[in-house]
C-alpha cells in the first residue's frame, strides 16, 4: 500500500522528487544515447585504402602492410576491404574490356605472328629436354658402374678377410706342429 507523497514527511518528498528527477534525467540520457548509436560519423573509422598505393611500380605487399601499424582495424575488416577492392578492380577491368572490345579483339588478332616464335621456342625446349635425357642416361650408367665397382671391392674385402683368417689358422697349426716335434 503506497502513500501519497503529500502524506509523507518533507524529507521523503524531497527524496521522491530527487528520485523522479534523476529517473527522468537517466531516461533522457538513454534516449540521447539511442539517437547517438545511429550516428557513426564521430567514431574513428580508418580511411579507405588509397588506390595510388597499389599502383607504384615498386609495390611490395609486405612493406605496404607494415605501414598500416597505426590503423585501428581488425584483420577481417582489412581482408574484407582488400577483397572488395579486388572485386572493384575486376569489375573495372571487365567494364574496360567491354567498352574497348573492338580494340581487344584487334590486339588478339595482331598476336597471330607469334605462332612461329612459339614453335621455335618449342623446338628449342624439346632439344634441351633430349640433352637432359642424354645426360641423365650417362649419369645412370656411371652410377651403375660405381655400384658394380663397389660390389667388386666388397667381394675382394671379404676374400681378403677370409684369406687372412685362413693364413692365421695355418700359421697357428704349423707353429703347433713344430712345437710338438721339438718337444718329442
Amino acid at each position: 500500500m503506497s502513500r501519497s507523497p503529500l502524506s509523507r514527511s518533507p524529507r521523503f518528498i524531497t527524496e521522491d522528487a530527487y528520485y523522479i528527477n534523476n529517473n527522468y534525467n537517466i531516461n533522457k540520457l538513454q534516449e540521447q544515447d539511442d539517437d547517438d548509436d545511429d550516428d557513426f560519423s564521430s567514431l574513428p573509422f580508418p580511411q579507405p585504402l588509397a588506390r595510388s598505393a597499389f599502383t607504384a611500380p615498386d609495390f611490395s605487399a609486405s612493406a605496404y602492410l607494415s605501414t598500416l601499424h597505426n590503423r585501428h582495424q581488425t584483420l577481417e575488416d582489412l581482408r574484407l576491404e582488400l577483397r572488395n577492392r579486388s572485386k572493384d578492380l575486376e569489375k573495372e577491368l571487365l567494364d574496360l574490356i567491354n567498352t574497348e572490345y573492338v580494340d581487344f579483339v584487334r590486339l588478339g588478332s595482331s598476336l597471330e605472328g607469334g605462332d612461329g616464335k612459339v614453335k621455335d621456342l618449342m623446338v628449342g625446349v624439346l632439344g634441351f629436354a633430349r640433352e637432359v635425357e642424354g645426360v641423365k642416361s650417362k649419369l645412370v650408367d656411371v652410377v651403375n658402374q660405381m655400384d658394380a665397382g663397389l660390389q667388386t671391392k666388397n667381394d675382394i674385402t671379404k676374400k681378403k678377410v677370409f684369406s687372412s683368417s685362413f693364413l692365421f689358422t695355418l700359421l697357428t697349426i704349423s707353429f703347433a706342429c713344430c712345437r710338438s716335434q721339438c718337444l718329442e
